[in-house]
């Protein structure tokens, strides 16, 4: 007779610790095989999460639990589960996030509620206050979930279209990254001290949610910030106010943006940077002097792909001693000025790639820089 009583095993994988019941119409969960670490449940038919946790729970010692692709509407767990560590709940039904469930998961680190339909959050038992900050604030002294030891929670591509509730979820202070892309926000707009909450963020993921304007101090207190993305947002200029707070960001990417002009000191004083992402910015058209100003860690600076980019001032580029790659290919660039090439010393990698260059004389320094120098494009 078969060790196992379903009718479906589980499939242990080459990683040992790791047992896959994916694709197998389970509506319960398997017996699991002894020293079991990750499980996952992918495109089954799981539908209350309570149920299905309490057996992983009570039968093994899993650490790692994946149910994407499941019928799952709720988020609610009624007991106490210290052994989950990470918890992927991707592309079900859950409409309502309840933060309080987070109680019976003391030491969960990475939560992943991508592809949802969540709408609203529970901030007390019983109470449910939609994406609304004025009832977030005068439900400010309500019980939040404990989120004592979570430093990874994705919520992309769900309903939520209000970030008040950030600040109110005094338990978000241990939160290392932040993902929220593609919520669309009723006001396009981040407020001041929006995350100031979560002052140990690390990454913040804020693509596709339609941004149009971010205050000057919507980024304060994130002292540790070393990633920002805002892809895909509809900023028409650089928030450099806001940035200013950004003392250890190391990469921003504002790529897919409605930016029309790269303006003196836009990007300026910022100590820490080393790569700007500015590609594929369908109406730039020009980048002025000085708008790259004091940024003594930039190495890699992304213009490429910006189809109406005709313009790069010969003094956009100062005290930038360390920028090693500029690529500015497929654009609609003619020439390089050769004081770009006298003003960024440590210069190695210049991407030029078609674009209708004018080997005129103003372009004469590019045939005494090449030897030596990898890789120039034509």
């Amino acid at each position: 007779m078969s060790e196992w009583s379903d009718p479906a095993p589980p499939h242990r994988t080459a990683d040992l610790n790791l047992v896959d019941c994916g694709n197998l119409e389970l509506k319960t969960v398997p017996k699991i095989p002894q020293g079991a670490q990750k499980l996952e449940l992918d495109n089954n038919r799981f539908e209350d999460l309570d149920a299905t946790l309490r057996s992983i729970g009570q039968s093994s010692e899993v650490a790692d639990v994946t149910l994407r692709r499941n019928k799952i509407r709720s988020f609610e767990v009624n007991f106490t589960l210290a052994n989950i560590v990470r918890l992927n709940l991707d592309e079900n039904e859950i409409a309502t996030l309840d933060l309080t469930t987070l109680n019976g998961f003391p030491n969960l680190q990475e939560l992943s509620l991508q592809g949802n339909n969540v709408s609203e959050l529970r901030v007390a038992s019983g109470e449910f206050v939609a994406n609304d900050s004025d009832k977030w604030q005068r439900e400010s002294n309500s019980s939040l979930g404990e989120f004592g030891n979570l430093r990874v929670l994705r919520l992309d591509s769900n309903k939520i279209d209000s970030l008040g509730w950030l600040n109110n979820s005094v338990q978000l202070r241990s939160i290392l990254v932040l993902s929220l892309a593609g919520n669309v926000l009723k006001v396009p707009r981040l407020g001041a001290n929006s995350f100031s909450i979560a002052r140990n963020l690390s990454a913040l993921i804020l693509t596709e949610m339609r941004i149009r304007v971010i205050d000057a101090q919507a980024f304060e207190n994130l002292f540790h910030l070393q990633s920002l993305d805002l892809d895909g947002n509809d900023l028409e200029t650089v928030p450099t106010d806001a940035l200013a707070h950004l003392v250890s960001l190391r990469y921003l990417n504002l790529n897919g943006n409605k930016l029309f002009h790269l303006n003196p000191f836009d990007f300026y004083n910022l100590p820490s940077i080393e790569t700007i992402d500015l590609t594929q910015l369908p109406r730039l058209t020009l980048i002025d002097d000085k708008a790259f100003c004091n940024l003594p860690q930039l190495r890699e600076l992304l213009l490429y792909n910006n189809h109406r980019l005709t313009y790069v001032a010969g003094d956009a580029f100062v005290d930038c001693p360390k920028l090693e790659t500029l690529d500015l290919h497929n654009t609609m660039v003619e020439i390089v000025s050769p004081e770009t090439q006298r003003k960024l010393t440590a210069l190695r990698k210049l991407y030029l790639g078609n674009n209708p260059i004018n080997c005129n004389c103003m372009m004469m320094w590019a045939k005494r820089w090449l030897p030596g120098m990898q890789p120039f494009q034509w």
